[in-house]
Formats: C-alpha cells, sequence, structure tokens
C-alpha cells in the first residue's frame, strides 16, 4: 500500500508498529522455540492488531466522540460476540471518517527530547512532507516526529477554514506533477459510492 509513506508522520507511525510487531516477534520466539516463522509473524500481527484496537477504543474515540457518548454507545467491553458484524460500514469509511482531515495541521512538528523544537531537522511544511520518506531515514528518524506528534496534538481548524492549505491547493505538489483538492477527492468519493 504505497499510502504508508503518504506524509512522514504516518510513515513514522507506521514504523513504531513495525518495530513493536519484530519486538513482539523475538519475544514469542524465545517463548515458543518451536513455532514457524509464519507463526511467529502472525501471531505479532494479532498482538499488534489488537493493540491497535485498544488504542483506538479507549483513547481515541473518547476523544473524539466525547464522554458521554462513548459511555452511552459502547460502555462496558462485554467480551468478545461472534456474531458481531467486525465490518466496516461504507458510508462510515467513505464519508464519516473523513472528519479527520479537518484536524490536519499545516507543519509536521519534529521536536528533541526536551519536546522543543529540534534545531538541526527543523518541522516540515505538510506539502512537503508528501511521500517524501527519505526525510525519516535523513533527517533525525522517528523519534522527533513521533515527539511532535505527541508535544502538538492536533486541533480541530475553524469552520472558515476546515482544511488546511496544503490539503486544498497543495495535496502532493511536491512530489506530483499537479497538485491536487482533498476536498474535491473526498467529495468525488462520496459521489461514487452513491453518498450525497
Amino acid at each position: 500500500d504505497v499510502r504508508v509513506n503518504e506524509n512522514i508522520a504516518l510513515t513514522s507511525l507506521h514504523a513504531l508498529f513495525v518495530r513493536e510487531h519484530n519486538r513482539l516477534a523475538r519475544a514469542l520466539r524465545v517463548l515458543n522455540p518451536t513455532w514457524s516463522s509464519e507463526t511467529l509473524y502472525q501471531e505479532a500481527r494479532k498482538i499488534v492488531g489488537a493493540f491497535n484496537q485498544i488504542l483506538v477504543i479507549n483513547e481515541y474515540l473518547p476523544h473524539i466522540v466525547g464522554p458521554d457518548a462513548y459511555n452511552r454507545h459502547l460502555g462496558q467491553y462485554p467480551g468478545y460476540d461472534e456474531n458481531v458484524d467486525p465490518t466496516i460500514a461504507n458510508v462510515f469509511a467513505t464519508a464519516a471518517f473523513r472528519f479527520a482531515h479537518l484536524a490536519i495541521q499545516p507543519i509536521i512538528f519534529r521536536l528533541d527530547e526536551n519536546y522543543q523544537n529540534q534545531p538541526q531537522f527543523p518541522s516540515v511544511p505538510l506539502f512537503e512532507a508528501f511521500f517524501s520518506p527519505w526525510r525519516v531515514i535523513f533527517e533525525g528518524g522517528i523519534d522527533p516526529l513521533l515527539r511532535g506528534l505527541i508535544g502538538r496534538p492536533a486541533k480541530l481548524n475553524t469552520q472558515d477554514h476546515m482544511l488546511v492549505n496544503a490539503l486544498r491547493e497543495k495535496l502532493f505538489a511536491f512530489t506530483s506533477h499537479i497538485a491536487l483538492d482533498l476536498a474535491a477527492l473526498n467529495m468525488q468519493r462520496s459521489r461514487d459510492h452513491g453518498i450525497p
């Protein structure tokens, strides 16, 4: 999936989860020396997937929907139910979840160990961060970027400026001959799926 490197913040998060997967696989090998490499891979993958779900349910969703809606609609986890359909609704994936684009900021911050601006490798304008994984490799690694994601939290943009210019006027311009407009892409995606 080419989107793994869509921007350097996303690349850093993906690298973090890959590293965690590999750490778990090494630990599982010690505990289960007879497991094949495929079994080690799959079991570590399941653990990382479960960890990701826990992060989304317990950390992300309460901030997005608020504690009242979270408790009203989700509440305490009742345990696994094999009769629950785990698929995602087309309308949610196509339209509703796109709301997260409204929280994307125009700068991807890189912070040092003290959560201050990184002097050697400064923060990057979003439009220069599209499909440029080399910035992660040659400009300080994932740690400054992860600290930037933690230390400079996203905020919902204002009603009169919902999508930052990098998403409306410069989307992928750094790597493409023609810049795209994410708002227009989202509207077209909805039309393609028959969503008004």
